[in-house]
C-alpha cells in the first residue's frame, strides 16, 4: 500500500451528508437506564469522510451544520483530521442535529433522534452545485441513503448530484444505509434504486440488498444491483464477509472478512468498510484487494466507543494487514 501524499491539490473526494453530534451512553444497556453520555461528532458521510482522510488522501466534506455550539464542534474536529470544510455552510437558520444512543456490544442500537429540521436537511441543489464547481474528472462523490431520507429538499439535491457526477465523469460512490427509522420501504425503495443507477460504486448490507433486489442470496442480489447500472457492486455480509460483483465480472468475487475481535461498540463499521474501500480505490488496488483493506477499517472502529475514533491511520492499516499475514 502506498500512501499518497494529502498536500495540495483538489480533494480526491467530496462526501455529502448530515453531520451530527451522537451522544453515546457511557455504559451498556437499554436506552432509557442510559444516566452519562459522551458526546461524539458523527454522521454517515462524515465517517467516511475522516476514515479516507486518515488513510492518507484529500478530502473534502460537504453540508450544511447549525451556526451553534455543536456546529463549531463538527467544524473543528474535521479541519482537526484534515477534511477541507470550505463547502460545510454555517445555517443560521436551523440547529444541527443529535441523536442518543445507547452502548451495546451488538447492533442494532437503540437510538433517539433530534434531527427533524436540522440544518443538514436543508442540503440544497445549489449547496451541491457549489460543491462540485471545478472539481477534475475522476474525483470520487460520496453520499448514502440516509441523505435522502431527511427531506424534499435533501433529494432534490441528491437528483443534481447524480446527474452532474454522470455528466462530468465523477465517479459516484454510494451506501444504500437504508434507515426503517427515517422512512419506510414503500417510499424509500425507488429513491434507492434510482440513486443506486446513477451511481458507479455501490456498497450494501445483505439485508439491504435483499430489501432492494428480493433477492437472498448475496451473489444474485449484487448481480441484481449490477444490473440497475453501476460497474461495481459490494455487499456486506456477517458470514461470507464481503460479496463483489462488476459489471466487466459475472462471477461473484467473495473476500472473507479477518477473525472477528470483541466489538465495544460496533456503530461505524459499515462507513469504515466504505473509508477502506475508497482508499484502496483511489491507491488503483484491486477489488479483492481494497475488500480485505477495508474489512481491516470495518474490524478497527467496532473496537473504540464512537463512529470515527477507531479509524485507522495509514500506518495503522499496514501494520494489521502484516499481522494477518503472520
Amino acid at each position: 500500500m502506498t500512501r499518497p501524499s494529502p498536500a495540495g491539490g483538489a480533494p480526491e473526494l467530496v462526501a455529502f451528508g448530515e453531520a451530527m453530534i451522537a451522544f453515546v451512553a457511557d455504559r451498556a444497556g437499554p436506552l432509557h437506564e442510559a444516566r452519562q453520555f459522551s458526546a461524539h461528532v458523527a454522521g454517515a458521510e462524515l465517517n467516511v469522510a475522516v476514515g479516507v482522510a486518515r488513510l492518507g488522501h484529500r478530502v473534502s466534506f460537504a453540508g450544511r451544520v447549525g451556526d451553534d455550539a455543536f456546529g463549531s464542534m463538527i467544524v473543528r474536529r474535521l479541519r482537526a483530521e484534515g477534511v477541507r470544510t470550505e463547502h460545510l455552510v454555517l445555517d443560521g437558520g436551523a440547529p444541527t442535529g443529535l441523536l442518543f444512543r445507547n452502548l451495546r456490544e451488538f447492533p442494532p442500537p437503540e437510538v433517539a433522534y433530534r434531527r427533524e429540521g436540522s440544518a443538514g436537511s436543508r442540503l440544497s441543489p445549489d449547496d451541491v452545485r457549489a460543491a462540485l464547481a471545478g472539481l477534475p474528472p475522476g474525483t470520487i462523490v460520496h453520499v448514502c441513503g440516509v441523505t435522502p431520507a431527511l427531506s424534499e429538499s435533501c433529494r432534490a439535491a441528491l437528483l443534481v448530484l447524480t446527474e452532474t457526477a454522470r455528466a462530468r465523469e465523477l465517479p459516484l460512490f454510494v451506501d444504500v444505509n437504508y434507515r426503517t427509522r427515517l422512512w419506510g420501504l414503500e417510499v424509500a425503495a425507488p429513491v434507492l434504486r434510482d440513486l443506486v443507477a446513477g451511481a458507479s460504486i455501490v456498497t450494501a448490507s445483505r439485508h439491504e440488498a435483499a430489501l432492494l433486489t428480493g433477492e437472498d442470496n448475496p451473489a444474485d442480489a449484487a448481480a441484481a444491483l449490477i444490473g440497475l447500472g453501476p460497474r461495481v457492486v459490494v455487499i456486506r455480509d456477517e458470514i461470507l464477509g464481503a460479496v463483489a460483483s462488476t459489471s466487466s465480472h459475472q462471477a461473484p468475487i467473495i473476500v472473507p472478512s479477518p477473525a472477528a475481535r470483541r466489538a465495544v461498540d460496533p456503530v461505524g463499521a459499515g462507513d469504515a468498510f466504505n473509508a477502506g474501500l475508497i482508499a484502496g480505490l483511489l491507491e488503483n488496488q484491486g477489488l479483492p484487494d481494497a475488500i480485505a483493506n477495508a474489512h481491516l477499517c470495518g474490524a478497527a472502529v467496532v473496537g473504540v466507543i464512537g463512529d470515527i475514533e477507531g479509524l485507522p491511520t495509514h500506518q495503522e492499516l499496514i501494520a494489521a494487514a502484516d499481522d494477518i499475514r503472520r
